[in-house]
């Protein structure tokens, strides 16, 4: 059960970077624009890197280890 846990915090993390990476791409098609950069690092790679870390940790913390 702690493993398929730590999975679906794994698999939301993909899930949701690339949602949020579409919805970047498709409001603004220019991606040299340094709004956009900043937007995919803020969000699309540390916003997406915390849904997993947090599913990961709250797991193994739950279970007890």
């Amino acid at each position: 059960m702690l493993a398929g846990a730590i999975a679906l915090g794994n698999t939301l993390e993909a899930l949701a970077g690339t949602y949020i990476f579409r919805r970047i791409e498709q409001e603004s098609k220019n991606s040299d624009n340094i709004k956009n950069v900043a937007y995919f690092i803020l969000f699309v790679a540390i916003g997406s890197t915390l849904i997993s870390a947090f599913i990961g940790t709250s797991s193994l913390f739950l279970a007890g280890i």
